[in-house]
């Protein structure tokens, strides 16, 4: 793994391309958030998959098991890496962090 370093996108195109994976007002308001507020940042693919741990984390607190899983496997977040990192080799390589995260 490289972990290469490349900068997120800004707040607004951020917004637009996670929400043109999967939008909903309950996302632009509750769970994209924590995406747009590192925009313009340094990362790496493992800080990218940090980012979404903790942003799943806060977003599913109180919820079921069953949803939690749902939205771990779920094919969103695969969309979401895309709509992250701009490099498809760094999008591949976070997508594999992911898939290899418990």
């Amino acid at each position: 793994m490289s972990d290469s370093h490349f900068v997120l996108l800004e707040a607004d195109t951020m917004l637009e391309r996670l929400a043109g994976v999967y939008d909903t007002d309950h996302l632009r308001t509750n769970f994209y958030p924590e995406f747009t507020k590192h925009a313009g940042t340094q990362a790496t693919p493992t800080s990218v998959v940090r980012m979404i741990e903790l942003a799943l984390g806060n977003f599913l607190r109180g919820q079921t098991p069953g949803e939690k899983l749902f939205w771990h496997q779920s094919s969103f977040v695969n969309g979401w890496i895309v709509a992250l990192v701009p490099d498809e080799t760094l999008a591949a390589e976070t997508k594999k962090l992911w898939a290899e995260t418990p």
